[in-house]
């Protein structure tokens, strides 16, 4: 269950900006970048976290335009 927190964890850093740390971030052997899975709920979380609680998610939708460097820290920006 540790893992799994660490994994989705996001810092907020200003209103609907979020962080995911590099240290977080899984790269695969082999890929040229991080894993999509883990980028898809790290931005699910701050979506959720952008809006009250009494509107839950209906509907998501993203695309990897490029890949993401596991070296680097990930800035998430919601927009409402």
């Amino acid at each position: 269950e540790e893992v799994l927190r660490r994994t989705i964890a996001l810092e907020e850093i200003d209103t609907d900006e979020y962080l995911a740390k590099q240290e977080d971030l899984f790269k695969p052997a082999g890929n040229r970048g991080v894993y999509g899975g883990q980028i898809i709920c790290q931005t699910l979380h701050a979506a959720i976290r952008s809006v009250p609680a009494d509107q839950p998610v209906h509907s998501f939708h993203g695309y990897f335009l490029l890949a993401g460097d596991a070296d680097r820290n990930v800035i998430i920006r919601t927009k409402k």
